[in-house]
């Protein structure tokens, strides 16, 4: 099934790009955002962690374009060099230079996830609206 925030919402066109759906209810969902990161081109290298926590990145879930009323959300980050330490180490910087618009908590950045030990599984803490939202990240090698 694919969910956009139109059937969960009924006002707001989207597709997210990977959705777990628990039960009939379309707006009980987690969804995942995921963007290809150290990428070759042309000209090299790009890192593209400027598109990942960019408003069409990170940014769904903070301006409320996907899961608007959750608590947790996902980005899959396809590592298309296979250097997660290097895609988690730029992230981790656009993310630092970004905390107020991504309406970071107070002294947290990017960290290990609680949930999972996998030093590629990482999760960001904000505050959206008096709502707690946790991102978790978690960077695949292709």
């Amino acid at each position: 099934m694919i969910l956009t925030e139109q059937n969960a919402l009924g006002n707001v066109p989207g597709q997210i790009d990977l959705c777990f759906c628990a039960g009939r209810r379309p707006e009980v969902y987690f969804g995942f955002e995921a963007k290809k990161l150290n990428t070759r081109s042309g000209d090299g290298w790009a890192s593209k962690a400027d598109a990942y926590t960019s408003k069409e990145g990170m940014g769904r879930f903070i301006s409320g374009k996907y899961s608007p009323e959750q608590k947790h959300a996902g980005m899959l980050g396809y590592v298309m060099d296979g250097d997660c330490p290097r895609a988690i180490a730029c992230i981790g910087e656009k993310i630092a230079d970004r905390r107020a618009e991504l309406q970071m908590n107070p002294d947290t950045n990017l960290q290990q996830s609680q949930l999972v030990e996998d030093e590629n599984v990482l999760a960001t803490q904000h505050e959206i609206h008096q709502r707690p939202l946790t991102i978790h990240h978690l960077f695949l090698a292709a």
